[in-house]
């Protein structure tokens, strides 16, 4: 979870059910699990170490296929997975199948099938709308044992899932609780799965959210397909329209509403402008305030009709341009974000530029801070215009007498090496490997400027590694 949304959003590792429900229904709960994991995540400024060992629970629930499905942040970085039953006890061992971080979703699989008998598989049934009272299970801190706790889901709207933050998802509110451990578990309804319990918010009480099941079967199709592409956007950035004024000048009619496009990323489709109206969105009117009114009667973010499609697909829009309408089958594409997303499960990118340690500038990177630098943390709504476009920063300078001088210089981008714009670190490795004479000059974004001879950095670089045991000079 990106360091931006560690204050407002708790990821939880556990889940809830009424006692009465839950005495004739023990067979069905028998079908949620509690899952145990050991992570290992890399140390992002030193990014050739691994850091400390750690270990979490958290839930999941029996579905079809005997997969447990889950929160992707119950095993990000995993080590070692086991589940385990209540009725017992025993760690399983378990390992992954399938994830996908934009939807903080997974689905696991256990070699030992004995540990499914008795159990019968949760459907996935549909999350029904606010006021509905629904049961949240699953394995909360506090105790061993499964918790069932009843609650009210209080409303249902696109919110940043905290791991994955550069995405809105479709979610709902319940006031029912949500505690460490919960992550993970199944919201029930008529005893079918209606959510996945899988974050909180810090500064409400009683305000926990689970995924909506419209995404919950959108990764479970992807899965089922063998690619999981995940979700594409429309890659804009809108205003609303309830200004009378505003929709004046844009010569809407009354029977018109929509939001305003003011930015298009430079991936996006060339169909859309700034400044056009989206009117509708497949078939869907827009709202002047952006939502639209779904098949089931709620008032959504229009977002939730993308949440629906694969990365790649297309959207069928309305759009206002001039005071015309007209129609254009956009397609939903990725955004390039000026900072990587977390890294899970794999290494870190790193250069070692004799004892100037570069990296990719990632969320993860981020979360290492205790106070993010204001000119990386503005980097946090801006996209790249191309798709190889990193954003480089120098994590840290390695004590030696090569890097006299420099001593504590660190946490800076890369603007340029010798008066030329580095795309990426492979361009910055081939800078580097290619010069072998004269004045390596690394220029950060506020200026300073790191000038060191090429032959001293070389010279150095056995002996830093050596020292510092590191095993390689890069991992690209």
């Amino acid at each position: 979870m990106t360091i931006f949304f560690k204050r407002l959003f708790l990821i939880l590792s556990s889940a809830v059910f009424s006692l009465q429900a839950a005495a004739q229904n023990s067979n069905q709960l028998s079908g949620v699990v509690k899952i145990e994991a050991v992570s290992c995540s890399p140390d992002f400024f030193s990014p050739w170490r691994t850091g400390e060992q750690s270990a979490a629970s958290g839930s999941g629930v029996v579905i079809e296929g005997n997969y447990i499905l889950t929160n992707s942040h119950n095993i990000a970085d995993a080590t070692y997975i086991a589940v385990e039953r209540e009725q017992n006890g025993i760690p399983v061992p378990a390992k992954v199948k399938a994830v996908n971080h934009q939807c903080d979703l997974a689905l696991l699989e256990v070699e030992d099938k004995s540990f499914f008998d008795g159990i019968k598989p949760f459907e996935i049934g549909n999350t029904p709308p606010a006021q509905t009272p629904v049961f949240v299970v699953g394995y909360p801190m506090g105790g061993d044992g499964i918790s069932v706790t009843q609650g009210i889901i209080s409303r249902i709207e696109s919110m940043q899932y905290a791991q994955y933050p550069y995405m809105n998802h479709i979610a709902a509110q319940l006031d029912a609780a949500i505690n460490p451990g919960n992550s993970g578990g199944p919201i029930l309804f008529k005893n079918k799965i209606v959510g996945i319990a899988f974050q909180g918010f810090k500064e409400g009480e009683g305000l926990g959210y689970m995924i909506h099941t419209d995404i919950i079967k959108h990764f479970l199709s992807e899965v089922k397909s063998g690619e999981i592409k995940g979700f594409g956007s429309l890659c804009i950035t809108y205003q609303t329209l309830q200004s009378a004024d505003t929709r004046r000048f844009l010569k809407m009619k009354k029977h018109h509403s929509g939001v305003m496009i003011v930015e298009t990323f430079a991936n996006a489709d060339l169909n859309l402008k700034e400044g056009d109206v989206i009117l509708s969105i497949d078939g869907f009117k827009i709202l002047n305030n952006g939502n639209v009114v779904a098949e089931s009667g709620e008032n959504v973010s229009f977002g939730v009709i993308t949440d629906r499609k694969r990365l790649g697909d297309t959207v069928k829009l309305r759009l206002l341009r001039d005071g015309k309408e007209l129609e254009a089958d956009v397609e939903l594409k990725a955004a390039m974000h000026k900072i990587a997303p977390h890294y899970y499960n794999k290494s870190p990118e790193y250069l070692l530029v004799g004892g100037f340690v570069f990296t990719k500038l990632s969320l993860s990177l981020l979360d290492e801070y205790r106070r993010v630098p204001d000119e990386m943390s503005v980097l946090f709504s801006k996209t790249n215009s191309d798709a190889d476009e990193e954003t480089i920063i120098l994590a840290q300078t390695l004590g030696d007498v090569s890097t006299e001088g420099y001593k504590g210089v660190g946490n800076l981008i890369l603007k340029s090496v010798n008066g030329k714009k580095v795309k990426n670190l492979k361009e910055l490795a081939k800078m580097y490997d290619l010069q072998n004479e004269g004045f390596f000059i690394m220029e950060s974004n506020n200026g300073i400027k790191i000038i060191v001879d090429i032959k001293n950095l070389k010279d150095s670089l056995p002996r830093i590694m050596k020292n510092y045991k590191i095993s390689s000079d890069r991992n690209l």
